[in-house]
């Protein structure tokens, strides 16, 4: 697995990222890693009531030989070579909820203006509900999952009260199957597969 964490830095300031959209489209995550990743969701959401179920459309995997993969083993029984595409994929809506790292981006500032309260991420969902509706075609009550670095028992609670899901990366073994940027970069998966994305410009 090839992990570019300095693409995220191609930018052309006064052309508003021009270079990294056009080079950001045409690429992917390895498609074991988004095949994982799809599956995860699909266990999350597939309790909700109402959901929409579409083909999934994921990349074509290459074939490998079985010693091209590090094939750890997560507590689950789950291996990178014996992952399989799911047929299907859920739409949903997914949140960027940064919080252990974000006070590296906004040193100086007011802790308000830095963090932003669960309240902004709530009434954004709700337009991301009815962008997918009115300009996707989607369900106009698409799943939520949520990607975070948060340690606040406070967040995870809210996050549960408010029917959003999120992956517990130590329930899956994320680690053993993936290594050490495992979680990050399933994260990031999630994000980028998403039918609507709720961040900030900040994280």
């Amino acid at each position: 697995m090839l992990f570019l964490s300095n693409t995220f830095k191609i930018k052309a300031a006064e052309r508003g990222g021009i270079f990294w959209k056009a080079m950001g489209q045409h690429m992917h995550f390895e498609p074991k890693m988004m095949e994982y990743a799809t599956l995860r969701i699909n266990e999350e959401i597939q309790a909700d009531r109402n959901i929409e179920v579409l083909p999934n459309d994921d990349p074509e995997e290459i074939e490998t030989t079985e010693d091209e993969h590090q094939n750890p083993i997560s507590e689950d029984g789950t291996t990178v070579t014996n992952i399989q595409a799911p047929a299907t994929r859920v739409p949903y809506i997914a949140v960027h909820l940064r919080r252990g790292d974000i006070w590296q981006k906004c040193r100086g500032q007011a802790v308000e203006k830095c963090v932003l309260p669960m309240e902004r991420y709530i009434d954004a969902v709700e337009r991301a509900r009815e962008y997918a509706s009115k300009s996707l075609g989607l369900l106009s009550h698409l799943p939520v999952v949520v990607a975070t670095d948060t340690t606040s028992e406070d967040d995870f609670q809210k996050i549960k009260e408010l029917g959003w899901h999120r992956l517990d990366h130590t329930k899956y073994g994320t680690t053993e199957v993936w290594g050490t940027f495992g979680s990050a970069m399933v994260d990031a998966a999630i994000l980028a597969h998403a039918d609507v994305l709720v961040g900030r410009l900040l994280g």
